[in-house]
């Protein structure tokens, strides 16, 4: 039995060491703000956000207000991602658009990483521009 334990042990930690690194350009793109101006731009942003969370997720979109929408949180081990989006006022006409992502499964199992799915939306949101 505990040899097994071992075995299974070593077969995730290697796993998660095989799982491939988003790219230097994939991390600067989910660090980078996600900023929109003026009520148009943030109106398009905000739908293009809901959007892809439509597009992204086997959740059910369950919330959506003007500042906040967010898919069924996952549940029993899940590797498919939920998502919360925000919008967070920015100062002059400005909002920044804040992606959250979750995954009930263990990092190594999740179907993306958390900064591939960030760059992800953003790349998207900003596709209108």
């Amino acid at each position: 039995m505990l040899r097994w334990t071992g075995v299974v042990l070593v077969s995730l930690a290697l796993t998660a060491c095989m799982m491939p690194q988003p790219t230097s350009a994939v991390r600067n793109q989910a660090a980078e703000p996600l900023v929109c101006e003026g009520e148009q731009q943030c109106a398009v942003y905000w739908q293009r956000a809901y959007d892809w969370m439509v597009l992204n997720t086997v959740w059910k979109v369950e919330d959506v207000t003007d500042n906040t929408m967010r898919t069924v949180m996952p549940m029993d081990g899940s590797d498919e991602r939920g998502f919360e989006v925000r919008r967070v006022p920015a100062g002059e006409g400005r909002e920044e658009l804040v992606l959250r992502t979750h995954c009930d499964g263990y990092a190594w199992v999740c179907n993306t990483s958390d900064t591939a799915a960030i760059a992800s939306f953003k790349q998207y949101v900003r596709a209108v521009d």
